[in-house]
């Protein structure tokens, strides 16, 4: 059972609320006060699971009784329910210590009672206070750190574009959502994604270091989602030691967060090396340095085999021999470049890594079966 206490200076708004929470059976509203010291004395001797608050009342306000709140009763989890359509409210209220915002206007028994077992949730599980989730030591205290970069991106609930969402201050709401945590450092470049360092004890297993992350990254979920409607995308490196890797690692995050369905309820994607593949190694070579003059030795030494062993294996995976997907590579370009009028044939053949012309001419017949006169007619 959920102990909850209602604060709210307004009488009808009181009861409201407690009307709201009646059918709910794993939820008690243990006592209402109209005022915030009245309801601090009754804490001393009764403690509560959840504590519902306005934040403008007579007398003590709501800021002030959540500060005293958190000193007094760290685990106490802190649902604001407020008249206040203000990100600016909400942020504040987060930096002191609250774990919801909710506007009175929008309340409905489902909402209300998912938000508190939501609190209730989180806080009995004590991720953050009671040391089930290890925070890492710092680099002073003898501990050696480990990493890992998420990339961290935000979507419309329509999931057809990015959001719009302000990023300066998305930043300042992910730098004190992490500072909570004590988990990780955000980084907000000027330009391309935010992202976050976490860092780990690296004395912890495994198997503890990626439950722990799960736990984090969940949390830091359900605070933004709950607080700025906004989905949350995030895509992981693998872990490193070295701060000077972090530049690679960020692009290992940025990889995974592109491979990322939109279509998924998932929100966290990781990175995985994918096998070193010669011929595809191979062909992206080719597709690089097509208008050059492309050796069968310089391409087998690039995908680390000998020649008779890459000839072979090129052949088994394309069903063609090198020259003639190099050729019909080419011819393609060819095809592009003869949309241009003002080009010769010489010019084309130059910039498409033929020999010369008559080569190309040559080489354009025998793949698509027609001269490249007769093909300029047909465009």
């Amino acid at each position: 059972m959920t102990e909850i206490v209602i604060v709210d200076d307004e009488m009808l708004s009181r009861i409201g609320i407690q009307t709201l929470l009646d059918g709910a059976k794993d939820i008690h509203v243990r006592e209402t006060f109209d005022d915030a010291r009245d309801a601090l004395d009754y804490l001393k001797e009764n403690p509560v699971d959840i504590l519902l608050t306005d934040l403008e009342m007579t007398g003590m306000q709501g800021m002030d009784l959540i500060r005293e709140v958190k000193s007094r009763y760290k685990n106490m989890g802190i649902l604001i329910l407020s008249c206040h359509n203000d990100f600016h409210y909400a942020r504040e209220a987060l930096e002191i210590g609250a774990d919801g915002y909710l506007l009175k206007h929008e309340l409905n028994t489902e909402r209300l009672c998912s938000e508190i077992r939501k609190i209730y949730e989180k806080k009995s599980k004590s991720r953050f206070l009671d040391g089930s989730v290890r925070r890492p030591k710092s680099r002073e205290e003898g501990k050696s750190l480990i990493y890992r970069i998420g990339v961290i991106r935000f979507w419309c609930e329509s999931e057809e574009q990015e959001s719009g969402i302000d990023r300066k201050m998305a930043a300042h709401f992910l730098e004190e959502l992490l500072s909570g945590y004590g988990a990780g450092t955000l980084f907000a470049p000027a330009a391309g994604d935010m992202f976050i360092v976490f860092q780990e004890d690296q004395s912890l297993s495994i198997g503890e270091r990626q439950e722990n992350f799960a736990a984090i990254a969940a949390c830091l979920k359900e605070d933004i989602e709950r607080i700025m409607s906004q989905r949350i995308i995030l895509g992981v490196s693998r872990e490193f030691v070295r701060t000077e890797e972090i530049p690679e690692r960020y692009k290992e995050a940025s990889r995974a967060a592109d491979k990322f369905p939109l279509s998924s309820d998932k929100f966290l994607l990781f990175f995985k090396e994918e096998p070193f593949d010669e011929l595809k190694a191979a062909m992206d070579f080719i597709k690089e340095h097509l208008e050059e003059g492309l050796s069968l030795a310089e391409i087998a030494r690039d995908s680390n085999m000998s020649i008779p062993s890459f000839c072979k294996k090129f052949k088994a995976r394309t069903g063609k021999t090198l020259v003639q997907y190099v050729n019909e590579r080419k011819v393609e370009m060819v095809k592009e470049k003869l949309l241009d009028r003002s080009l010769s044939l010489a010019e084309i053949a130059e910039q498409t890594g033929f020999s010369n012309e008559n080569y190309m001419v040559r080489v354009f017949k025998k793949v698509t079966g027609s001269t490249i006169t007769d093909y300029r007619k047909m465009g």
